[in-house]
């Protein structure tokens, strides 16, 4: 979990870099288990593209209609393995674990780039590198 600073009764966000894109990753989490898929696309940059394991590319607009289609998971974690920073660039590589209603758990492990963009980070790039 991120710690938060308080300071006379407000939470501050987090400091560095690496804790405010793991910080997205929580609330991707949040979001993407309550099935909110307009608080997923506000944190999606507008030239957002997903790549698949087979190297096909999904934009944004096809990726946010698939989540409109989705079914609302029984589980979804998203475990930050590493992240770094360059600039107002960032390299995350994580494991999402997530469980649709009748499926096995299913695991993908993810290259993610973000952009910091007016103060926010948005996920420009998400490429698979394995699943089971």
């Amino acid at each position: 979990m991120t710690p938060l600073i308080l300071v006379a009764g407000l939470a501050l966000a987090p400091s560095s870099p690496q804790e405010q894109v793991k910080s997205r990753y929580q609330q991707w989490d949040a979001a993407y288990y309550s099935h909110d898929v307009l608080r997923l696309a506000a944190m999606l940059h507008p030239r957002f593209v997903l790549i698949s394991g087979s190297g096909k590319k999904v934009g944004r607009k096809e990726y946010v209609a698939r989540l409109w289609k989705s079914a609302l998971p029984e589980a979804y974690t998203t475990d930050v393995l590493r992240i770094k920073v360059d600039g107002n660039q960032a390299t995350a590589w994580t494991l999402e674990r997530s469980k649709e209603a009748g499926s096995a758990l299913a695991e993908h492990r993810y290259e993610d780039r973000w952009e910091l963009s007016n103060g926010r980070w948005l996920l420009l790039q998400s490429k698979t590198l394995g699943e089971r």
